[in-house]
C-alpha cells in the first residue's frame, strides 16, 4: 500500500477534457486517464502522424486548420523562435531579453524541479524538463519527448 501511494504521488492520473481526450485517441491512445508524461508522448505522435511541424524547421507546429489548433486556440507555436525573431528585430532598441513563460513552469516529466536540463539534439534542444530528468532520459537512451530525436548531450541551463 505505501508503494502504490508513492507511486501515485508521482505519476497522477489526469482525465482530459472532451477536446484534448479526442486528440489523445486519435494519436492511438486506449483509455481515458493518463500521466501526463502518456499526455505530452501522445500530442507528440499526434503532430507527428499529422506532419503539423514545419519541414525546414521542426520546432515550429502549424496547428491552425486542425484540432490541435481548436485545442491551443493558436494557429501555430514555437518552443523558442519567435522569442528569437522578435529579439533580433528589436535588437537596437533593447538588449533585455525576457524569458518565455513556458521556461518558469516545472519539469514536465516531475512537475516538482524547474526547467533546467535542455536537451540537445543535432544544432537545437528542447527545454521542458529539469536537470535531472533530462538526465535520466538520457542514461536510459530514451529519444528527446518533444521530437523523438535521439538524445546527444544534456546542458544545465541558466535564466538570469
Amino acid at each position: 500500500m505505501k508503494y502504490m501511494l508513492f507511486a501515485f504521488f508521482l505519476s497522477p492520473q489526469v482525465k482530459p477534457k472532451p477536446l484534448l481526450l479526442k486528440l489523445l485517441k486519435f494519436a492511438g491512445a486506449q483509455k481515458d486517464t493518463f500521466t501526463m508524461k502518456e499526455v505530452i508522448f501522445y500530442l507528440g505522435q499526434y503532430i507527428m502522424s499529422k506532419q503539423l511541424y514545419d519541414e525546414k524547421q521542426q520546432h515550429i507546429v502549424h496547428c491552425g486548420d486542425d484540432l490541435l489548433g481548436d485545442l491551443f486556440g493558436v494557429p501555430s507555436f514555437s518552443d523558442c523562435k519567435e522569442s528569437e525573431k522578435k529579439e533580433t528585430e528589436d535588437k537596437e532598441e533593447s538588449i533585455e531579453c525576457n524569458l518565455p513563460l513556458s521556461s518558469i513552469e516545472p519539469c514536465v516529466i516531475c512537475q516538482s524541479r524547474p526547467k533546467n536540463g535542455c536537451i540537445v539534439h543535432g544544432k537545437t534542444g528542447h527545454l521542458m524538463s529539469c536537470f535531472t530528468c533530462a538526465r535520466k532520459l538520457k542514461k536510459r537512451d530514451k529519444p528527446c519527448p518533444v521530437c523523438r530525436q535521439p538524445i546527444q548531450m544534456i546542458v544545465l541551463t541558466y535564466f538570469s
